[in-house]
Formats: structure tokens, C-alpha cells, sequence
């Protein structure tokens, strides 16, 4: 019998629940990087929490949103350093993210970090078993701004043409939307579709998500942006 490696993503959309699964030896810490002003270099921190000696590769991609996905691809514009490396018991691995391509005009441009943890004599699966690895994918952002996003430049509808029906959200903005927070009104009933983080629309783009059972019909929604406390209300357009 054949041993399996399996990655399993952790980003903030699944962090919680992929590490509850089971005991994570890496961890990858912020979750989110901003080059918001006139920064060329930030950093990221890999943690060895585990037992045993881990290694990790970090590879940095361009991140656009296309017919519903993300698409991510082979970038120059931002690199890491150093791009692999080795992490003893207890020990974390400062890795320099370096921006070589500084923002430009008032669009904001996105990226992702990959960090993967390698396979190795210490964490090889048992002979007939599985070992999952962890990947993190963390955003970052270029030439994005300090101000908030206005929920006026989010166009909301209903797509009524695919099953099942999804709520679609486009970005007419020049920044990023963090959707978290998210209820859906309906008649009388607020539904939730999200009690933490949705997801990410990045700005001229558009992403859908499934409606809740049941929901056929919605006038509202009520929703956190880019993690300001404020609660905001956006109309459903019919």
C-alpha cells in the first residue's frame, strides 16, 4: 500500500475549522498584508508549534477574479525571502515580503502568498495512512487604501438563471470588499449566510455565492466591510 500527502488550504475562509481538525505543526501569521502607503518590504512569520523539524515553501501570486474564480498566476511583481526553508521544534522563520513593482494609479492590486509545509522523514504518513500538510493562502494587497469602501459602489442581485440561485456581488469600487457578517432578509426572516467571513471581491470584479435553503426572494442584506464594526445595509436589486 501506497502512502498519501494531502495539503489542505487554510486561508480565512477555513482556518477554524481545518485546524480544529487536527493538531496544525504550522502556523502562518498575519493573515492579511496591506501595502498601503510608500512600503517596499513587509514580513510574514512562519511558526513551528509541532515536535519535529518542518520545512516551507512560500511562492507569491498575482490574484484576479474572472467568470466567478480565482485566478492566480506567476508574478514578479512581489517576492519572498527566502522563497523555502527549514524550521526547528518551537522556532519561527521571518520571511521578507518584498514589493519590486510599486502601486500605480488609484486601482488597488491583489496578491496571494502560498505557504506550503513540505513533506518529510517527519511527517511522512505510516505505511497504509494519510499525513495532511498544511497550505496557507494569505491576501495581499498593493496601492490600497486607508478610507473604507463605499457599500454604494456594490451592485447585489439575484442570478435566477443557475440552481441553485446565487446572490451576486459586483465591485464597481478601486479597492477590495471583505464580505463577513453576512444575513440575508427575506420577507419577515433575516437568514444567515455567513456568521464570519464570506469572502473577497476584488474592485471591477465579481463573485457569487449560493443562497441560503429556502431563500428565493430577498429585499436586503446586512454585512460587515473590510472589517469595520459598523454593520451595513445593502438593497438586493429585484
Amino acid at each position: 500500500m501506497k502512502r498519501f500527502i494531502l495539503w489542505v488550504g487554510v486561508s480565512v475562509l477555513s482556518l477554524a475549522c481545518t485546524i480544529n481538525s487536527y493538531a496544525a505543526t504550522l502556523q502562518v501569521y498575519p493573515v492579511t498584508l496591506g501595502f498601503c502607503g510608500k512600503e517596499s518590504a513587509q514580513a510574514i512569520y512562519v511558526r513551528n508549534t509541532g515536535s519535529a523539524t518542518i520545512g516551507a515553501q512560500i511562492r507569491v501570486y498575482a490574484w484576479k477574479q474572472q467568470n466567478n474564480k480565482d485566478n492566480l498566476t506567476e508574478t514578479q511583481d512581489v517576492m519572498v525571502s527566502p522563497p523555502m526553508t527549514t524550521i526547528p521544534v518551537s522556532r519561527q522563520q521571518l520571511i521578507r515580503v518584498i514589493l519590486t513593482t510599486p502601486g500605480s494609479g488609484d486601482n488597488e492590486q491583489a496578491y496571494r502568498i502560498i505557504v506550503d509545509e513540505l513533506p518529510g522523514e517527519n511527517n511522512m504518513a505510516d505505511k497504509d495512512g494519510v499525513r495532511f500538510l498544511l497550505r496557507y493562502s494569505i491576501p495581499v494587497f498593493v496601492n490600497c487604501k486607508d478610507t473604507q469602501p463605499i457599500s454604494s459602489q456594490l451592485d447585489v442581485s439575484i442570478d435566477r438563471s443557475v440552481h441553485p440561485l446565487m446572490l451576486k456581488i459586483k465591485n464597481n469600487g478601486t479597492q477590495h470588499v471583505k464580505l463577513s457578517d453576512v444575513f440575508i432578509f427575506s420577507g419577515k426572516r433575516s437568514v444567515a449566510m455567513s456568521k464570519g467571513l464570506l469572502g473577497y471581491v476584488l474592485p471591477h470584479s465579481e463573485k457569487e455565492w449560493p443562497l441560503p435553503n429556502g431563500i428565493t426572494t430577498a429585499s436586503s442584506l446586512s454585512l460587515n466591510l473590510n472589517d469595520n464594526a459598523k454593520t451595513q445595509i445593502i438593497n438586493i436589486t429585484p
